[in-house]
């Protein structure tokens, strides 16, 4: 199969050095922007990328590309939850790469970019140095340096800066938010936790440079940009080719769009049946006479529900709250989310089953209107521009779970003569 893709290859047009040009590499040897698709893990989701050098003279087929881990490293996992990775770039037989990948479910596009032979050179020498033990590691972001923005500065330092003078002036109406949440939609749990833990950093609107941190967004810039060569403009990518993956292709792994918009509907229609459960527990739990069997396992449930949502609720809200000040993850800092996902919010485990047998049931009702206030206060920021936060499905779910907990606990408060 790896003879295959490269026969598919070299099909493609080679692309020439201008005549009379001296060369710090062969002319024949070319350049192809290798873009994957994404897969099924979910560091996978969004996309892989690398820059393949095929040179003939000297019968060698590289791919270079950034992003590498290693989980079994020492420390691994205490740095990325301090967001502190170092990752690191590498090389690989190109077609054993493109296959590796297409095997595993993925998709590979094939883009032949127009770069002479001087540029090939250059671009093979810092890839070679960037290589050594000594320059790989570096600092991973997942937005702002990955694997992706690595093959972009790349690229645009190969072409003196054209890369970036076209891509830099083109703003979108995406965010780094946006985008995150599409292309993890899929996984409903994994979309809602990149939802709540991204702070007002990610919701600023981004140029294409920026947007270039995915894979497939680079992919479809790279097929609209031109450069002057002899005096006259030509596209930079001559000749493209997909290459599907192997088997059948995963439909959960298509990305779709308009999903931030849609998520909000869905997040309040969760929010009001949670909060009519509470508001309908509390009712009940409220009722006088003798403790008939309803109360009775209205009152147990009101406990219950109760419990789990000042659980669920609070230990969000402590996560939210490490991740801003013991970590580096910048984009989650500032989280607006707070209002919603309060830490004051594990007091209601033990004051909801309190307020519900009759006990301290003042100062639970005053924690939920505490709640409850935090939660109307981040929706009332909302319109104003000094809070850029696009949270607006995660009021949609606590909020009103928040007033209707605050109303079963009115409920539970003893009647006061007058």
């Amino acid at each position: 199969m790896a003879a295959l893709t490269l026969s598919l290859l070299l099909m493609l047009a080679p692309v020439h050095a201008p005549a009379g040009q001296t060369d710090a590499a062969p002319t024949d040897a070319r350049v192809f922007l290798v873009t994957f698709g994404a897969g099924e893990q979910v560091w996978e989701r969004f996309g892989h990328n690398a820059l393949w050098i095929h040179d003939p003279a000297t019968r060698s087929d590289v791919a270079y590309h950034y992003g590498l881990f290693d989980m079994s490293e020492e420390g691994f996992l205490l740095n990325f939850l301090k967001g502190r990775m170092a990752y690191s770039m590498g090389a690989a037989d190109a077609t054993l790469l493109v296959e590796a990948y297409r095997r595993a479910g993925r998709s590979a596009t094939i883009q032949e970019l127009a770069l002479t032979g001087e540029e090939i050179g250059e671009m093979r020498a810092f890839l070679e140095w960037n290589l050594r033990p000594e320059n790989r590691v570096y600092r991973y972001d997942y937005f702002r340096d990955n694997c992706s923005t690595r093959i972009r500065d790349v690229l645009d330092a190969t072409l003196d800066g054209t890369l970036a003078a076209a891509l830099r002036a083109r703003d979108t109406p995406i965010t780094w938010r946006t985008e995150a949440v599409a292309l993890t939609a899929e996984d409903e749990l994994l979309a809602a936790g990149m939802d709540l833990g991204l702070g007002p950093l990610a919701d600023r609107d981004i140029s294409r440079w920026e947007l270039a941190f995915i894979p497939m967004r680079l992919r479809d810039d790279v097929r609209e940009i031109t450069r002057v060569r002899d005096g006259r403009r030509v596209p930079l990518v001559v000749a493209e080719r997909e290459l599907p993956a192997v088997g059948a292709p995963d439909e959960r792994l298509a990305v779709p769009r308009g999903i931030v918009d849609a998520r909000v509907a869905w997040m309040l229609l969760l929010g009001v049946l949670a909060a009519g459960l509470l508001v309908v527990l509390g009712w009940l739990a409220d009722q006088g006479g003798d403790a008939g069997p309803v109360r009775k396992v209205a009152r147990w449930g009101l406990a219950l529900a109760g419990s789990l949502w000042g659980l669920l609720a609070g230990t969000l809200g402590l996560i939210l709250l490490g991740l801003w000040a013991l970590t580096d993850h910048e984009f989650a800092h500032a989280n607006e989310n707070l209002l919603q996902t309060n830490p004051l919010a594990v007091l209601l485990v033990a004051l909801v089953p309190l307020a519900v047998a009759g006990r301290l049931t003042d100062a639970a009702f005053r924690v939920g209107a505490l709640l409850a206030g935090l939660s109307v206060l981040g929706l009332l920021l909302q319109p104003l521009p000094v809070t850029p936060q696009a949270n607006l499905a995660v009021i949609a779910m606590a909020l009103p779970v928040h007033l209707g907990l605050l109303y079963a606990l009115s409920r539970q408060r003893p009647r006061r003569a007058t």
